[in-house]
């Protein structure tokens, strides 16, 4: 059924669904198979019509105004939904999994199309999902068990609210032959901390689908889950009490490393940055990239312990969703950073290309001119410094104060601790690529000023410039309109004391006369 359609019947009450047909008044039969139900939403003339079917639930969910189920009947599967108020504040569940069932009801309009909505339910016998049997992920791919409930059992390597559909929640399931995908029901308006399932060894027992409709349409054969509660816990996830050392990951597979759960290092943090990433050096040199639940970070150099989940990128073990916690130990002093050329890095002895990943962890140092400068505005939080004909990343997301002082164009030195840009092996994926590599600054004395840039940058020349052209201009322009102004005065003088001169002739030639 399509997410959107099981939402889309938030009822306002029973009165206003009904109107002003109801059953007893409308003398119609009691529709009382899927098959005669179903024909009968097609036509807006059986408003009000009464049903009562039995049949076994396959699923259900929550929504605002009560519960839906799916029930078999026969052959034929029907969704019902339950025709309550709003405004409750209890909504008993009347039906489990698997059990048979007897609803009554009517079909009810709701935007313009016509629903099997319910107002009682009779509980015939009780199912138990926990006879059915667990299977293997790579089972789910039997076609004997689509759109059948079935039961499986995984270690979670995720769980989230997923993003594009808030009323599920999306469990990644693992095991030693596969990897499944697990949507579970559960409303957005029900808040649940969903960090005790990871880590966990957990049985899930759900209706086994292709997922053809919905948003996510290409996500596969896949397990919809009737709520949280038809997911349990078999294993807790391993805590620092119990969690077996990384170190016996050593000469393990990936498909084998993704299936183990929480497993424990401990050792000195050599970065730490994006909100939720460190990179971590053990007592055995392992250096261990780690993505954390916690929002706090570790600084450089304290001596922690944690615990996660393993994953690989094919050069080192990693650890998801850790938690970590101080050693109590005195903090480790930043080494001396080398300094490098960054085409050092990325280019082999005979200049042809290749990333040189063994300086991941090391401490790196180089001098360049910075590009860009991280604003306010922009998702992008690293400083690019242009070093050796090559742009450098340089991440301060965790010390954004060491960007104070600094402008485009100023000639910087930066040492930092080497991280490469590699994912993490996939199920899916035979190679994974390591892309780069970029620095994080370990404390405020990384990043140190060399030179400003000069006043007379190409900009301020050219306004400069532009500047003394505008006023020459405007000299230009002012000395010719003064010319012209002159040059018009001249001539009208010279008319004036030409007719001055003519009146004085013409005087003297009377006088001369008389």
């Amino acid at each position: 059924m399509h997410p959107a359609r099981r939402f889309q019947l938030q009822i306002i009450s029973l009165t206003a669904v009904l109107g002003v047909c109801s059953p007893a008044r409308c003398g119609t039969s009691i529709l009382q198979t899927a098959t005669e139900i179903r024909s009968a939403l097609t036509n807006h003339a059986n408003f009000g019509q009464a049903f009562g079917i039995t049949g076994t639930v396959k699923s259900y969910h929550r929504i605002p105004a009560g519960w839906t189920a799916t029930l078999a009947a026969g052959s034929d599967a029907l969704p019902v939904y339950e025709l309550g108020t709003t405004n409750r504040t209890d909504f008993p569940r009347p039906f489990e999994l698997l059990d048979t069932i007897h609803v009554t009801g009517h079909l009810y309009a709701h935007e313009g199309r016509l629903y099997p909505g319910f107002t009682s339910v009779t509980r015939l016998t009780r199912g138990n999902v926990n006879k059915l049997p667990i299977l293997s992920l790579i089972e789910l791919y039997n076609d004997d068990h689509l759109q059948k409930l079935v039961r499986i059992r995984g270690l979670v390597r995720d769980a989230a609210r997923d993003e594009s559909d808030p009323h599920y929640i999306h469990l990644i399931l693992q095991d030693s032959t596969d990897q499944a995908h697990v949507m579970v029901m559960h409303p957005a308006f029900l808040k649940t901390d969903l960090s005790p399932y990871l880590g966990a060894e957990v049985v899930a027992a759900g209706l086994c689908t292709d997922n053809h409709e919905g948003l996510r349409q290409h996500l596969g054969r896949m397990v919809n889950v009737s709520g949280l509660e038809n997911v349990t816990v078999t294993t807790p996830p391993q805590t620092f009490a119990n969690a077996p050392d990384i170190e016996t990951l050593a000469h393990t597979l990936p498909r084998t490393i993704n299936a183990r759960g929480f497993h424990q290092t401990s050792g000195t943090v050599l970065a730490s940055w994006g909100g939720n990433k460190i990179l971590l050096k053990t007592p055995r040199e392992r250096i261990i990239r780690v993505n954390l639940q916690q929002p706090i970070l570790p600084r450089y150099g304290e001596q922690i312990r944690l615990i996660g989940l393993p994953t690989t990128d094919f050069y080192n073990l990693n650890l998801l969703h850790g938690k970590w916690e101080p050693l109590g130990l005195p903090q480790v002093a930043a080494e001396p950073a080398v300094p490098v050329n960054p085409s050092q890095l990325v280019t082999s002895r005979k200049g042809h290309p290749q990333l040189k990943v063994r300086n991941l962890g090391k401490a790196l140092l180089i001098t360049g001119v910075v590009r860009y400068l991280p604003s306010g505005t922009s998702s992008d939080e690293r400083l690019w410094v242009e070093s050796d004909g090559q742009l450098v990343a340089v991440d301060t997301s965790e010390r954004p104060e060491m960007l104070a002082g600094l402008s485009i164009g100023c000639r910087v030195s930066v040492s930092g601790t080497c991280v490469m840009n590699s994912a993490d092996w996939q199920i899916d994926s035979t190679e994974q690529r390591a892309t780069g590599f970029f620095l994080v600054p370990r404390t405020p004395d990384d990043i140190v000023v060399l030179s400003r840039p000069s006043w007379w940058t190409p900009g301020r020349l050219l306004a400069v410039i532009g500047t003394l052209l505008a006023v020459l201009l405007g000299i230009l322009v002012w000395n010719a309109a003064l010319r012209k102004a002159a040059t018009r005065k001249g001539r009208e003088l010279l008319r004036e004391q030409l007719g001055h001169v003519k009146a004085d002739l013409k005087t003297e030639e009377r006088t001369r006369l008389a």
